[in-house]
């Protein structure tokens, strides 16, 4: 096995990818690993075990509507494909308080963790990035490296899509 292999699991990049939820009751997680090489098109994914590795279906869903992320991959873990039953869970889930972030949502969680992941946010930089200090950046004609990361990163405040509509 190649020292590259040994970082691939199911066709996804570990060392780049934060497990924000893990529910073993209900045997389910939630993880991001952004392509650093992708702007926009943000997800997250969710997944049909509380283990990465025993996953057979996972979902991408799209942080910014309720739409379904398809990409080619490995075809070792088949596309998910949510029941009205799964999605309500799931926006339940998103709304429930976090357990790795105190005083944050499922949903900010996985917001923090994507920021943290794809801009080397962290959680104090990602608490001031909200959705009115992005429009205040986004009117000043010059910006430096680092707001160009904040006007690009996810806002904490960013509203959840209503997932019981996804595609």
């Amino acid at each position: 096995m190649s020292e590259f292999d040994k970082f691939l699991i199911k066709g996804e990049m570990l060392e780049a990818m934060a497990l924000t939820y893990i529910d073993k009751q209900n045997n389910c997680s939630m993880h991001v690993n952004p392509d650093r090489n992708r702007i926009g098109n943000e997800y997250f994914k969710f997944c049909n075990n509380a283990s990465w590795t025993k996953a057979t279906k996972l979902c991408r869903i799209s942080f910014r509507e309720p739409k379904y992320i398809i990409h080619i991959n490995s075809h070792k873990v088949d596309d998910w494909l949510l029941t009205k039953k799964e999605q309500k869970f799931l926006m339940t889930t998103l709304w429930s308080d976090s357990k790795k972030y105190k005083g944050y949502s499922v949903w900010q969680a996985l917001i923090i963790d994507y920021n943290g992941e794809r801009y080397d946010v962290d959680l104090e930089e990602c608490r001031r990035i909200t959705l009115n200090f992005q429009h205040k950046l986004s009117l000043r004609s010059q910006l430096s490296e680092y707001e160009e990361i904040q006007l690009t990163a996810l806002p904490i405040d960013l509203p959840m899509p209503n997932y019981l509509k996804l595609h």
